[in-house]
């Protein structure tokens, strides 16, 4: 019996060092965003408190670090909290209020899921808008991206 204790023994210690070692390493690192201490660059614009960019680590969540930002108007479902940063990316803040099209800059256009570079400016240059619809009659865009979009902008 007393011969299986030393062995054992070893054994437990060294497993326990393996663990120690990558709950401090992988799951420390992915957890507080620090990957490699590569640092990436994002951009914030929107509703937000401090519109410019931002260093942080690589490995960092959007939720990590948002909520220091957002404001009483902030749209908290127009970013993913747990979706990580790209590195030179813009994250744009929507406000919660619905974009009215008539006066929506490119950018607050180009926030709406699904609406691009291309969307944005058919949009401005069929200014002005009466009605929402006039999207759909006009064929500014798809009734795909209509249906994803209609509850989020207005026309006043």
């Amino acid at each position: 019996m007393k011969k299986y204790i030393i062995p054992i023994v070893f054994s437990l210690m060294i497993y326990l060092g393996i663990a120690i070692y990558i709950i401090k390493s992988d799951a420390y690192n992915v957890y507080y965003g620090n990957n490699n201490n590569e640092i990436y660059t994002i951009y914030l614009d929107g509703e937000v408190n401090y519109k410019g960019s931002l260093d942080l680590n690589k490995g960092t969540k959007i939720g990590d670090f948002i909520y220091d930002y957002l404001t009483s108007k902030s749209d908290y479902e127009s970013f993913n909290p747990s979706e990580y940063i790209q590195n030179y990316k813009l994250y744009y803040i929507a406000y919660k209020e619905k974009l009215n099209i008539n006066i929506a800059t490119k950018k607050e256009l180009m926030a709406l899921d699904g609406v691009g570079d291309v969307y944005s400016n058919s949009i401005i240059s069929g200014r002005p808008y009466n009605d929402i619809k006039e999207l759909r009659t006009r064929n500014i865009i798809g009734q795909a991206l209509y249906d994803s979009i209609k509850n989020q902008i207005c026309c006043e």
